[in-house]
């Protein structure tokens, strides 16, 4: 976090070089498999494991803009290589807040169903493993994200967010990038 308490796109370099590079490796494996015409197993499962990352990586990347857009305060996971993108500071961050980072990573995943729908050949084994860890990466969303941001219109207030798995536990710690979901505070 900066010292103004305030994250922008800036801190989030390193992320945006890490995440491009795969997208970029998931571009490149899509069309080896499209200009070849392969349709190898393992390189098939690994091209299409890389579209639907790509999918996870907008959702999240998406929801980190909303958040930044309206300037709610956000956190960088401590380790590169941590699953998560951010932490949302559910005491120090607003319902608008709230719902500005919650509905952008919604609808990057609307987006990207639909994208998945429209072009993805679903003949190809590639194509067959992006929708299914892409439809897998929608039905997560749905079951745990939608009702958390529904929850909180219905309650008219931010959700305190736990993530009772990251915690000062060092197995956890080295699975999860030492990433602290920040508690709600009291107001």
């Amino acid at each position: 976090m900066t010292d103004s308490g305030a994250e922008t796109l800036r801190d989030w370099r390193f992320f945006m070089i890490r995440d491009g590079l795969l997208l970029v490796l998931a571009c490149a494996a899509v069309w080896g498999m499209v200009w070849t015409g392969s349709s190898a197993r393992v390189p098939s499962i690994a091209a299409g494991g890389l579209v639907g990352l790509a999918a996870y990586l907008l959702h999240e990347w998406a929801h980190l803009l909303g958040a930044l857009a309206v300037r709610a305060r956000v956190y960088r996971p401590a380790r590169g290589w941590s699953p998560f993108l951010f932490s949302f500071d559910s005491g120090a961050n607003s319902l608008r807040q709230f719902l500005a980072m919650s509905l952008p990573g919604f609808a990057a995943t609307a987006l990207y169903v639909w994208a998945f729908v429209e072009w993805l050949p679903r003949a190809t084994l590639w194509g067959e493993t992006a929708w299914r860890v892409g439809l897998a990466l929608s039905l997560l969303t749905l079951v745990v994200e939608v009702p958390i941001a529904l929850w909180a219109v219905w309650r008219r207030r931010v959700p305190a967010v736990e993530i009772p798995l990251v915690g000062p536990h060092p197995l956890v710690d080295r699975l999860f990038g030492g990433l602290r979901v920040r508690q709600r505070s009291g107001r």
